[in-house]
């Protein structure tokens, strides 16, 4: 077992540092976009984006993830190379269509969403941006299937020094706005298209065969629904926002969540990224259960060690980052960041349900999820604004992974490790809640004593017991190895 979770933990290393660099313009730009543009601004570009969000997902959801699963149902590589460049021709005629559809009611979505209809250009632009961002989901399930992280990391490396480029000379020189953010990310978004196409292309070809479409398509549905329906109840927090307390209010709880998304690009996006193809690479395994238990253990602990550390410093990330009038953001953080960390826990606990073809649940889960999001976000935000939409995504996140957990069980039931789980959770709580009332007003003692208090997590695990025998005698193994390279090297210089 433990080989098969080196090679699982290797691969997402590499592809959490190729994340880091793919997703690492969006944190080199916060700041940028929140000095530039006030609070009301950012707001409109979140709704913009927020409506291109769920555009993508009624028009190409899940077509990327069920490639990637029928791609290991195939033993030839002709059929292989077939499946996925029908795939990218298939995804990229899908979002096609939902683009021109937007481009024809952009004048009247900018009208409705922020009433005026002057951000019809954004709204076009953000469509034509959503086309190549689809398709290229494809490229990378290819990638992904492959086991080629260190390509990953060279396309990511591409997009950090573009992005970056682009937006400051179309937002800082030439002073464009909202308008420069979205010509940006759209300049961005078509160089790392044509490089993942080309490179796609180069191996599968341009085939088109219908029938590697439709078993795409018909297990990709309940899925396609599933995302668009978590997309809609997911994105209402902003709309309630700005229909109860305004744009203002919408970009402070925008900033907030910009800086939720650190745990997803650290670490969820790469655990799904190897995750994925892991699961069903060694779901004919005997040992395949133990393994699922396994890794959702280990993830459990990854994730709330880093939710932990954000949370506790997220008072002085904001007052380095952003001006004064987004300061009332950082109160919400720690909210806003479980439900990212929590949505990997869910992805683990949908193992069973993809391994049996059983698509059609996890649509139902998100139903019932969204709906349970819609009702918390109806009743808390005309009363607690910001914080209100944050609480309601927390809980619907937590109803989320029940929901899926007692489903999965029923079709394919793991035992979860459930004692250790509880010592990590009950720990993370404690410690979080003495990082969160801990106030200093010197920026850098305060950073650094809460950076220590949450360093002493994983040590006061060990007290608990919460790892096993085996686990520490390896971890100390790791550590003298380290050790030893570490004083190679050194004796060297």
């Amino acid at each position: 077992m433990y080989l098969e979770i080196k090679k699982f933990s290797q691969h997402t290393a590499l592809y959490t540092i190729g994340n880091l660099i793919y997703r690492g313009a969006s944190f080199l730009l916060v700041p940028l976009y929140v000095h530039r543009l006030a609070p009301a601004e950012y707001g409109t570009l979140e709704l913009i984006y927020v409506t291109a969000f769920i555009v993508q997902a009624a028009f190409s959801g899940g077509i990327a993830h069920s490639a990637l699963r029928f791609y290991f149902e195939y033993d030839r590589p002709e059929d292989k190379n077939s499946l996925i460049s029908t795939t990218l021709i298939g995804s990229f005629f899908f979002a096609l269509i939902g683009a021109i559809l937007m481009c024809l009611f952009a004048p009247s979505l900018s009208g409705w969403l922020l009433g005026t209809q002057a951000y019809a250009l954004a709204f076009r632009l953000v469509a034509v941006s959503m086309v190549v961002e689809l398709s290229r989901e494809i490229s990378l399930a290819y990638v992904r299937a492959k086991e080629r992280p260190g390509f990953f990391i060279v396309v990511s490396v591409v997009q950090l020094v573009v992005q970056v480029a682009a937006n400051v000379y179309t937002v800082v020189y030439l002073r464009l706005g909202i308008i420069g953010v979205v010509v940006g990310n759209l300049v961005t978004n078509l160089v790392v298209w044509i490089v993942l196409t080309l490179y796609t292309t180069r191996e599968c070809g341009w085939r088109f065969q219908a029938r590697h479409l439709w078993p795409v398509v018909k297990y990709a549905y309940p899925l396609l629904v599933s995302v668009l329906s978590s997309s809609i109840f997911q994105s209402m927090n902003r709309y309630f926002l700005n229909a109860y307390k305004g744009l203002g209010e919408t970009g402070m709880f925008a900033l907030a969540l910009r800086i939720g998304t650190v745990v997803p690009v650290l670490l969820v996006i790469p655990f799904t990224n190897g995750y994925g193809p892991f699961r069903f690479s060694v779901m004919k395994q005997s040992n395949a259960r133990q393994v699922y238990a396994r890794v959702l253990t280990y993830y459990a602990l990854a994730s709330t060690f880093l939710v932990l550390g954000i949370s506790a410093v997220s008072r002085e990330l904001l007052r380095l980052i952003s001006s004064p009038e987004y300061m009332p953001a950082y109160k919400i953080v720690p909210l806003v960041l479980i439900p990212g960390a929590l949505s990997g826990i869910t992805y683990c606990l949908q193992t069973g349900i993809y391994i049996e073809k059983k698509t059609s649940q996890i649509l139902v889960v998100s139903v019932a999820s969204g709906a349970v999001n819609l009702g918390l976000l109806y009743l808390l935000v005309p009363r607690w604004g910001m914080f209100g939409a944050a609480l309601a995504g927390l809980l619907a996140a937590l109803y989320t992974v029940t929901h899926t957990y007692l489903v999965s069980q029923k079709i394919y039931p793991v035992k979860y490790e459930f004692g250790r789980l509880v010592k990590i959770y009950l720990l993370a709580i404690v410690i979080g809640a003495l990082g969160i009332h801990l106030q200093i007003e010197s920026l850098w003692q305060g950073f650094l004593l809460k950076v220590f208090l949450v360093a002493l997590y994983p040590a006061l695990l060990v007290l608990l017991r919460a790892y096993t025998s085996d686990e520490q005698s390896k971890a100390k193994e790791l550590w003298v190895s380290a050790f030893m390279r570490f004083q190679s090297k050194a004796a060297t210089l």
